[in-house]
């Protein structure tokens, strides 16, 4: 082996530990949001049962649950050992883009791709989410790798596991797709083995073909309807924002002047300055973002809109590469905005890494605000009704039946900031300090800069409703009523109980 080749290699294993200890050092350091709770609860139920359950509750294929379910049966479903799944698909995900880097670009171009996967705040932030995302990633960049291989060698192995790595990654997100449908249409033009290629084409399309039916039967119910009820173009304003400095990194205006100042100064360097591998493979990389971002919006503008940053995170390796090629090819100018890309990308993972999800998404916190209970109590979350399920996980208690109304001798009021923000909402704050509840009295007050605790008790047991609790705390608040571990399961609360 040579010594550069010797160098290489300790390189990206360096690369590739620091981006496991980025994804590993806070894993646990944020409780689970409202989308992780429901992976929780479904991995809770047998495998047959869990499946059909996200057919009708989520947005995405069965992949990720499925390998997710085994992996809990070995590591649990606490924040660390759920989350590890992903973690440990991020950091693969630095040595996937190397080889695809590779292939495409220089041995510098590469080496800079893989760095900032590692230190990228988004692909940090999704590595610590017990999500389908990170998988998403982790398979477009071996099928990303594949296609740049059989581009490069018009290898049939290759090929091959392009089509497996491929169909696998459309097996767990649906936006998979717009990834590989142009990097389909590149081998059909220009693979060698042209037979092979439309046999691999083929299997990709079998497997869209598989999962058509339940993509129908999920919109069907409308989970993510609400993605198309913002601005189309203000989402695709903050995508490059999203993509290269991370979700929820800032003020949405200057993340994304400089995600676009980072990508506009590396499109800059390569074409200016890049020539051979570099100028060629980043034009190859940047046409399958292109490509991977306009075949989403065509569709949103005809009434089929998903498009989000989260959706559209398989296109951030290609762009990532784009990007490092360019920093490759300008020499000082390019390490200095390298380095400056690199320490920015750590800053804001640190800065993020012990805000809650969010920054609003501290369910975890405000439950241990409230304890264990011995008593029955009735828990209202607002705004919202993200909090049902992550108070009734973190609470530890038995959910007890719900009709019209409940005698409790408890009522506690959870107050999150709208999710995005990172304080609750002053207004609010006061509107519910001045509320009154009949029967109990104000016992405890606890304000946190993302939460506060409002607690009533009585007396003795008394009567409440859901349509009280909506009527004097907030229309659509999310109310749980709990009571201790022990109760029985045919401890339910029936109509005027």
């Amino acid at each position: 082996m040579r010594a550069g080749d010797r160098r290489t290699i300790v390189l990206l294993a360096a690369v590739t530990a620091f981006a496991a200890a980025l994804r590993l050092v806070a894993i646990d350091a944020k409780g689970f949001w409202g989308d992780e709770i429901s992976t929780v609860f479904l991995l809770h139920r047998p495998y047959g049962d869990m499946l059909d359950h996200v057919a009708r509750l989520e947005s995405t294929p069965p992949l990720y649950y499925s390998l997710a379910w085994l992996w809990a049966k070995l590591f649990g479903t606490t924040e660390a050992g759920l989350r590890s799944l992903s973690a440990l698909v991020g950091a693969g995900t630095v040595p996937l883009a190397y080889g695809a880097a590779q292939e495409l670009v220089s041995r510098r171009g590469a080496l800079y791709a893989a760095t900032l996967a590692a230190a990228s705040p988004v692909l940090v932030w999704y590595s610590d989410e017990a999500r389908a995302y990170m998988l998403l990633v982790f398979l477009g960049a071996g099928a990303l790798w594949c296609f740049a291989r059989t581009l490069k060698s018009s290898s049939r192995l290759a090929l091959a596991l392009w089509a497996a790595a491929s169909s696998l990654a459309v097996l767990t997100h649906y936006f998979a797709v717009f990834l590989a449908i142009p990097e389909a249409t590149v081998l059909l033009r220009r693979c060698a083995v042209r037979r092979e290629a439309i046999a691999a084409v083929a299997t990709v399309g079998a497997a869209c073909a598989a999962i058509f039916p339940l993509a129908l039967r999920q919109a069907s119910y409308g989970h993510a309807a609400w993605i198309a009820h913002s601005s189309l173009i203000g989402r695709l304003a903050s995508l490059p924002g999203d993509l290269v400095t991370g979700f929820d990194a800032g003020p949405p205006l200057p993340v994304g002047l400089a995600a676009i100042t980072a990508i506009a100064v590396a499109g800059t360097l390569a074409v200016r300055r890049a020539v051979g591998a570099d100028r060629s493979g980043a034009a190859v990389a940047g046409r399958l973002v292109a490509g991977a971002v306009a075949l989403p919006v065509a569709l949103a503008l005809v009434g089929v809109d998903y498009i989000s940053a989260r959706n559209s995170l398989a296109v951030t390796v290609p762009l990532l590469i784009a990007v490092g090629a360019g920093y490759a090819a300008g020499s000082r100018t390019g390490r200095i905005a390298m380095a400056g890309v690199v320490a920015l990308s750590i800053g804001i993972v640190i800065a993020g890494a012990g805000q809650p999800k969010f920054h609003s998404e501290d369910w975890r916190s405000a439950a241990e605000d409230l304890g264990r209970s011995s008593h029955r109590r009735a828990v209202v979350a607002t705004p919202g009704q993200a909090g049902r399920k992550p108070l009734e996980y973190y609470l530890g208690a038995a959910r007890l039946g719900w009709t019209r109304s409940v005698r409790v001798v408890e009522v506690d009021i959870v107050v999150m900031p709208p999710q995005g923000e990172s304080r609750v909402a002053r207004r609010e704050l006061i509107r519910l300090l001045r509320l009154r509840l009949p029967g109990f009295r104000r016992a405890r007050t606890h304000l946190e800069r993302n939460f506060a605790v409002l607690a009533y008790s009585a007396p003795r047991p008394e009567p409440v409703s859901q349509a009280m609790l909506d009527e004097r705390v907030r229309r659509g608040a999310a109310t749980v009523v709990v009571g201790p571990r022990r109760a029985a399961s045919t401890d339910v609360v029936h109509a005027g109980a």
